[in-house]
């Protein structure tokens, strides 16, 4: 029987790139317009780093941040604010302000309980700004919560979301998708979280570990880290329609800005992305894109004429890859040193990943 959170729920876009230069020639040229800028917290310096998406240049200053290894960050909708999350301890969420370029605000993640050696606190695995600019949901993997923040006092909100083991979350509507490694894909009512509903049940042997809805099709796409498999489920019937076998362990998955096309970062002996046609369970491999390392996170600009590919390289320092996605060639690299990169999340993401102006 459907769903009753699932009777169309409008599509709200978050991406909120402007438009770069199409990367069609082999070196990078000067940019006549601006954008997009890359953020990059970096675990090692204590710091977060900003690059130009079209000149590769690291945009001074930096912004610094207190310790801690971060694990994933969301930028407001107006773009004056990101929000940083760590997962070692101090556990906290971090609000920077981007024009500034300074930390304004720190907020604790409460652990709920979890502690070691049982524990490991709240664990954050993504982090999500609500389109109205708060509250900012934070997925606490490990104290099996959603906490939201609200951002004009930097205060964690009461009640907490209660779900076992959340890695991702999405936003369509009103609706929060949270997809979780133990319970499947939960859908919460934003105005009233005593609302939610089970979409995708829970299978035997599968965790998600990453995953991304497309609910005008109805259609779930998941990975089922360490396995080499890609999961896509029916939110209609609740359950797997078909598993994919990749040539590696998936380290992303995303859908493209127009829902077409679906990109799975893919590790092996050797780095790739895998494209497919995006047709639900009828979804076909249409080509892979080779990377020189492991891929760890991915963005694009707003046309969707080029891809930033975070890598892991694995003879040296982790870089970001510059694809044009007209010829599905690296024209570009952005060379960001050792440290900081390799670590889930440290790059911007949401519905697709992003790269903000």
């Amino acid at each position: 029987m459907k769903n009753k959170f699932f009777t169309r729920i409008a599509h709200v876009g978050l991406l909120t790139v402007t438009a770069c230069l199409s990367f069609a020639q082999s070196m990078p040229v000067a940019a006549s317009i601006p954008g997009p800028i890359l953020y990059l917290p970096r675990s090692n310096g204590f710091r977060m780093e900003k690059y130009d998406g079209n000149s590769y240049e690291l945009l001074n200053p930096s912004i610094y941040l207190d310790s801690g290894i971060y694990s994933s960050m969301a930028i407001s909708p107006d773009q004056t604010r990101a929000y940083v999350a760590t997962y070692t301890d101090p556990q906290r969420l971090d609000v920077i302000d981007l024009q500034a370029n300074t930390v304004i605000a720190s907020v604790s993640l409460p652990d709920r309980g979890y502690v070691p050696p049982f524990g490991i606190g709240c664990g954050a695995a993504d982090v999500l700004v609500h389109p109205s600019g708060s509250p900012v949901y934070v997925a606490c993997t490990g104290s099996n919560t959603v906490e939201q923040i609200d951002t004009a006092n930097a205060t964690i909100i009461e009640p907490h979301i209660g779900v076992s083991g959340p890695q991702s979350l999405q936003m369509f509507g009103n609706y929060l998708y949270v997809h979780t490694e133990r319970t499947g894909l939960v859908v919460f009512n934003a105005d009233d979280i005593t609302q939610s509903s089970v979409v995708i049940g829970a299978q035997p042997s599968f965790g998600i570990d990453r995953a991304v809805a497309d609910p005008l099709t109805q259609w779930t796409y998941a990975s089922a880290s360490p396995f080499p498999y890609l999961r896509i489920g029916n939110m209609q019937t609740g359950g797997i329609s078909n598993t994919i076998e990749l040539s590696g362990n998936p380290r992303f998955v995303y859908l493209s800005p127009d829902n077409s096309k679906l990109f799975v970062g893919v590790q092996s002996s050797v780095g790739e992305i895998a494209v497919f046609n995006a047709a639900g369970k009828d979804s076909t491999l249409a080509y892979t894109i080779p990377l020189p390392g492991a891929p760890m996170e991915m963005a694009w600009n707003a046309d969707n004429s080029c891809l930033f590919v975070q890598t892991a390289s694995y003879s040296g320092p982790p870089n970001v890859q510059v694809i044009d996605t007209h010829t599905n060639a690296i024209v570009g690299q952005i060379d960001t040193g050792y440290g900081g990169l390799g670590t889930r999340g440290n790059f911007v993401r949401g519905v697709g990943a992003q790269a903000v102006q």
